[in-house]
């Protein structure tokens, strides 16, 4: 019996001396997971979108329960180096540290994207946790995205039907045009410029098509379209009194390799500047005059600024300054009448085309 004794005893010292430590009795390492009610959890709101325009907004980081005990979180921050950020309190070597007081329902920081004036597009922040002191956890969803939506950038031509989507250079010119619209056949133009900002080339991607273009007194004389480095087609331009196209000759590659003309090209416009008419004449050697193979004809303008790029002649110089409600055209799939209608979105920018109540065409915008 003493036997037995003497070895619950020594069983019950060696208990206690394995659960005593450093840190005494009750004391709970940082970042640990106590249980039941001993623990604040902590968590982040949902992602949302910010303006770059320098202007500070709150961050809050929500706790589940009034803080148990006074303490400390960290906050880590993840952005692209191009993009510079204050915070209140400062974040210093990307880390934001937060000090909470017992009984906080809630902690929170300022935290601004400086405004850089310049287009550098849409610009995502992610905010994590770090660490954080004895009495608090993370919750599940242990990080924030905040999109930094680029001011210059802002209410600027997004995309046409959702599969055509523009890009933008820091000077707000067209940067690339992706084109989504067949899937195996995506594709994008890259635009180049001039160093006084005028359209010099546009690749196409996917087959390695190009077009130059070259200017006369600030004015496009001729373009060419070249196929791995072989022009295969190109266009002389002439211009009316007001500065506008008129005209466009296009000659191109036969069967047989040979350089013919192909298609003439003229073009009326109204006094606004708003292209009025496309005829299309191919070249005959029978007749005393060209034949007349196809017409555009818009009509009944809005006053109303058309915010993207439709029909252009040559990329980058717009013919349809305000929106058209009406369209007549007689080509190789016969004769057609088209009325369009507009909705709109609370800035006045078009964000629906439709022909009788059907939409033909989305507008959206960064």
């Amino acid at each position: 019996m003493k036997a037995f004794l003497k070895l619950c005893f020594s069983f019950l010292a060696v208990m206690v001396i394995s659960c005593s430590g450093d840190d005494g009795p009750g004391q709970i390492a940082a970042d640990d997971d106590p249980p039941g009610n001993l623990a604040t959890t902590v968590s982040f709101r949902e992602n949302y979108s910010i303006d770059e325009n320098g202007s500070f907004t709150t961050v809050t980081i929500d706790f589940d329960q009034a803080a148990i005990t006074a303490g400390e979180i960290r906050i880590k921050l993840h952005h692209q180096q191009d993009l510079e950020i204050q915070t209140i309190p400062e974040v210093l070597e990307n880390i934001i540290t937060l000090q909470v007081k017992e009984d906080d329902e809630s902690i929170s920081f300022q935290l601004a994207p400086v405004d850089d004036n310049v287009i550098k597009g849409m610009k995502n922040i992610s905010l994590t946790f770090d660490s954080m002191s004895s009495g608090f956890r993370k919750a599940d969803n242990n990080g924030l995205t905040i999109t930094v939506i680029d001011d210059e950038l802002k209410g600027m031509p997004k995309s046409l039907n959702e599969n055509i989507i523009y890009h933008y250079r820091e000077d707000g010119k067209i940067k690339k045009i992706e084109y989504k619209a067949m899937d195996m056949w995506d594709y994008s133009e890259n635009y180049f410029y001039s160093e006084d900002g005028l359209i010099e080339k546009i690749n196409e991607d996917y087959l390695g098509s190009e077009k130059l273009y070259f200017w006369e007194d600030q004015k496009i004389v001729r373009s060419e379209e070249r196929f791995q480095d072989e022009l295969i087609l190109y266009s002389i331009y002439e211009y009316d009194p007001r500065g506008n196209i008129s005209k466009n000759t296009q000659t191109g590659k036969n069967g047989q390799g040979e350089f013919v003309l192909q298609y003439l090209y003229e073009y009326e416009y109204f006094e606004d500047g708003n292209l009025h008419k496309i005829l299309v004449y191919i070249p005959s050697n029978t007749k005393p005059a060209n034949e007349l193979v196809a017409s555009y004809i818009y009509d009944d303008y809005l006053e109303v600024l058309n915010p993207f790029p439709l029909n252009e002649i040559i990329p980058t110089i717009p013919v349809h300054k305000n929106l058209y409600s009406s369209l007549e055209s007689q080509d190789g799939w016969g004769y057609a009448e088209y009325n369009y209608t507009y909705e709109f979105n609370v800035e006045g920018k078009p964000i629906k085309q439709l022909i009788n109540e059907n939409v033909v065409m989305t507008f959206e915008y960064y």
